[in-house]
């Protein structure tokens, strides 16, 4: 690799390293334990993803392939993988949210959410425990209730407010919904940078470069609300292709396939 491409991909990893280190300062991250995650990552994928076809993947190559000595990748490979936390989508309180968009039975004719009583045939209850991963629907109830995504009307009825699960104050997990963010939009990035790939992902970028500051509530405003109505189409579309929504839906293999979308604003320098 010439000094050019490598000066260029130096250049690349710390752009994509300042906003990732500065979240890790703030929430007391040293860089010994970010070396240490990364030192496993490194064995985790070259042992995962970069093995020779037919043949089982050894220590002495996972070293060749992530500068590692062959001592520390065996003592890795033996340890137990880091706890990889459960994705958000499979959030009990995010699944019932997105069933309750989607589900013909729960939106009107305008295809808008209804108001749910807590018991019932179509009720709010028989969705959570639908929807809900083994979770009371009581307790995804109450925490809906505090992140204010739902509130109850005069009736005792349930009505939706928010058409996404966006936890209030719980950091572990914006901090999960965050990870799962980035490595979906990195594994596109890879996914389309590889050689000789025909089907190359979506990732698509619109950006200006000088915007006066008066203008950003404008775009902050109309750009969330015409994202989130994006969005609301694609769950109603894409929820009609999975087997736990359809379960008429035929077909092999089960994929996980979606969209994401993320606003942006920096100072121009």
């Amino acid at each position: 690799m010439s000094n050019k491409s490598t000066s260029f991909i130096d250049a690349t990893i710390y752009k994509i390293l300042r906003p990732l280190v500065k979240l890790l300062i703030r929430q007391g991250i040293a860089y010994g334990a970010f070396s240490d995650i990364a030192k496993r990552v490194y064995v985790d994928v070259a042992g995962s993803d970069f093995a020779i076809e037919d043949k089982k993947q050894s220590v002495s190559r996972v070293a060749i392939l992530t500068g590692i000595n062959r001592r520390e990748v065996g003592r890795l490979i033996k340890e137990d993988v880091l706890d990889i936390t459960e994705r958000e989508e499979y959030n009990p309180a995010a699944r019932t949210i997105s069933a309750w968009m989607s589900r013909k039975d729960y939106t009107d004719d305008a295809g808008q959410p209804l108001s749910l009583p807590f018991e019932g045939e179509v009720s709010f209850s028989v969705l959570a425990r639908q929807y809900g991963r083994n979770v009371p629907a009581r307790a995804i109830l109450d925490e809906l209730l505090r992140i204010k995504a739902v509130v109850k009307d005069a009736d005792d009825n349930i009505v939706l407010l928010q058409r996404s699960y966006i936890p209030a104050d719980n950091v572990e997990e914006t901090l999960q919904i965050f990870g799962e963010a980035v490595s979906d939009l990195f594994a596109t990035l890879n996914h389309n940078l590889q050689p000789d790939v025909n089907n190359k992902r979506l990732q698509r970028t619109v950006a200006y470069t000088n915007i006066p500051v008066e203008c950003l509530p404008k775009i902050r405003t109309q750009g969330q609300q015409e994202a989130q109505d994006f969005l609301v189409q694609v769950n109603t579309w894409l929820s009609e292709c999975d087997r736990d929504v359809n379960s008429s839906l035929v077909g092999s293999g089960a994929k996980r396939a979606g969209f994401g979308i993320y606003y942006f604003e920096d100072d121009e320098e």
